[in-house]
């Protein structure tokens, strides 16, 4: 079998093979490049933060959407057991009140009694010695 010169040859299809390779692994290698020049640019500080982050997830000390979420909905549930107590308190407020009112008319009622009384004992009184002195 001859070869024509259109078909080619184990080698060359090698040496394209391999010129391929080495064109694929130079350009990772200036990816890895440029990675690494952005990764040199970054302040040390930023990669302390980022490794203190990480360690207060696994320690709990970061809240996290779903925490919030959570603390927030407690919030608001809270808060509606607050307004709750003190519409509740209110109404013991003016029942309070109510009753003050109501004793202090109550006390003016015992006091005009009292007096009424008072009065009552006197012409009382009066008309006993009034009939002792007729008596007499």
């Amino acid at each position: 079998m001859q070869l024509s010169p259109s078909t080619p040859s184990q080698p060359q299809a090698l040496e394209i093979s391999e010129t391929s390779q080495k064109s694929t692994i130079k350009r990772y290698e200036e990816q890895l490049q440029g990675i690494q020049c952005y990764l040199e640019e970054i302040p040390p500080k930023h990669f302390e933060q980022i490794e203190n982050s990480i360690e207060g997830l696994g320690k709990g000390t970061i809240i996290i959407q779903c925490d919030f979420d959570a603390l927030a909905t407690e919030l608001q549930q809270a808060h509606t057991q607050i307004t709750k107590l003190q519409r509740k308190q209110i109404g013991s407020n003016h029942k309070i009140c109510l009753a003050r009112y109501r004793i202090t008319e109550l006390a003016e009622v015992i006091n005009d009694m009292e007096a009424r009384h008072q009065e009552d004992i006197e012409k009382l009184m009066n008309s006993i010695i009034e009939l002792q002195n007729r008596m007499e």
